[in-house]
């Protein structure tokens, strides 16, 4: 039976497609010994709680953890990191199956093979999160994961540790909760390499960038990739995402203290990877241009609101009110004519740096591009001496080739003419069958205009004998043959 029609299944499952009750029990199920005696069996759960928990972080249903919220000002959930607790253990819940108790070895099992990283290793390591060897636990970790699970199973079999022990019930009782040691937030790698795969293939489609963006602006533009349209990439993302794209992709370089975030080729020197001041004033200015058009808004919507309230005070005839109002405006006004002033020498600023950057780079391609020429030319096979020696060399090669070219084609015709055709007798038999033709043609042409002699002969007969019927000079049921022979019995 399909659960689906019978269950509120959480949005993450639901997503991955109708399910039987018996399917869902064995997922929800403590599945862990399967390692041992299904691994077939076992690596498919694995595999379907990855789905379903990528899904759960990817729709930004995963929260994270409470100090991470606390220094964001972020209010949708994170679309990398999952929040292994309690509260994902309640959110995947289904009525009627119940809460998944295998759950903890899902994300062990994730951990070990890199697909979940903790985030706090994420965040703190200068290691690529891809090293060129295999991955090796930290020892911490292989005591948590090696000596301490079999122990908690062992205990959870005995009835000692669990949902329904006795120790779970005294632990709820005094702390609330129990402690698991895979809790923690963990951030899903699969989910970061894909969104960085569509930003990295925006920034590349979009011409008129230039790869240069504040921390904020980096949140703007790209908002929309990672979180959906008119969204704003979060702090804690987008602090992991600039993380990811720099130390294990090499595709940008970022300094939040700079607040700056510069896209860069992999395969450039370090100095042209990092951020220069030039890239920092551009950012800068930017930064100041953004600010202006945003204070210059503003100011147009307080002149509104003046105008309009100037006119409503005028209606319940308040004139004094009415001219304060109008006052202020004219104060806004000058402001803004100040803020457009900035604006447009900011802007003018901002035109001439990025030409003259633009220069720079032109300059950058001449001087390779003469470097490049140059290198070229002085290889030994384009040297003067070099190169008219080779055209003298080609110059006497064709020469030769001419010259055998000529011995072939008379030795060639010396070998035919000694079976040579009589040319006269070929002429004569040419001859004769341009008459033979010639003959023909003018005996079908005789033909021809004998024929049409006939018919002309035929039709103007019968316009006689119709001409002579209507007369009735002809009697019925006579036939042509019989009036021509009476015509010509009469001559």
């Amino acid at each position: 039976m399909n659960l689906n029609a019978t269950a509120q299944l959480p949005p993450s499952i639901e997503s991955l497609g109708p399910v039987t009750i018996s399917r869902l029990q064995g997922l929800y199920s403590d599945f862990t010994q399967k390692k041992h005696t299904n691994l077939a069996s076992y690596n498919a759960n694995v595999e379907w709680w990855r789905k379903a928990l990528e899904t759960h972080v990817s729709s930004g249903s995963a929260s994270g953890s409470t100090e991470a919220l606390a220094s964001t000002s972020a209010t949708s959930g994170s679309r990398f990191v999952l929040q292994a607790n309690r509260q994902l253990i309640d959110a995947m819940r289904v009525e009627g199956v119940g809460k998944p108790a295998a759950l903890g070895e899902v994300i062990t099992n994730l951990v070990a093979n890199r697909t979940l990283i903790p985030l706090s290793t994420f965040l703190t390591s200068t290691q690529s999160m891809y090293p060129s060897t295999s991955w090796i636990p930290s020892p911490t970790t292989v005591a948590t994961y090696v000596v301490g699970k079999p122990l908690w199973w062992a205990m959870e079999q005995l009835g000692i540790v669990g949902e329904d022990s006795l120790v779970h019930s005294i632990t709820s009782r005094v702390s609330g909760s129990a402690t698991q040691s895979w809790y923690g937030d963990y951030v899903f790698l699969s989910l970061l390499e894909k969104v960085a795969a569509a930003i990295l293939e925006e920034e590349k489609e979009d011409e008129a960038s230039d790869g240069l963006y504040s921390v904020l602006g980096f949140r703007r533009r790209f908002g929309e990739v990672v979180a959906g349209e008119g969204q704003l990439i979060g702090e804690r993302d987008a602090e992991i995402l600039l993380k990811f794209m720099q130390r294990d992709k090499g595709v940008l370089v970022a300094d939040v203290k700079q607040d700056a975030v510069k896209f860069t080729d992999s395969s450039t020197s370090p100095a042209e990877r990092a951020i220069t001041a030039v890239d920092k004033g551009v950012i800068e200015l930017r930064t100041a241009i953004e600010s202006l058009n945003s204070q210059i808004l503003a100011l147009q919507t307080r002149m509104d609101e003046c105008t309009s309230k100037a006119k409503d005070a005028l209606r319940k005839g308040q004139k004094t009110v009415a001219t304060t109002y109008l006052r202020t405006k004219k104060h806004l006004e000058e402001v803004l004519n100040r803020r457009l002033g900035s604006l447009t020498t900011l802007e003018g600023t901002l035109i001439s740096v990025e030409s003259a950057r633009g220069d720079v780079e032109i300059m950058k391609s001449y001087s390779l591009s003469t470097a490049t020429l140059r290198s070229i030319l002085s290889h030994p096979s384009l040297q003067r001496e070099e190169v008219e020696k080779t055209m003298d060399a080609l110059a006497e090669a064709n020469m030769d080739a001419r010259e055998i070219s000529e011995t072939v084609n008379v030795n060639v015709d010396t070998a035919v003419g000694a079976d040579a055709v009589d040319e006269d007798l070929v002429e004569d038999e040419l001859a004769a069958l341009i008459r033979e033709s010639e003959a023909e043609s003018k005996a079908k042409e005789e033909a021809e205009k004998k024929e049409k002699e006939e018919e002309k002969e035929r039709v103007q007969a019968e316009e006689t004998r119709q001409q002579l019927e209507k007369a009735g000079a002809v009697p019925e049921g006579v036939t042509e043959q019989e009036q021509e022979k009476e015509r010509v019995a009469e001559l």
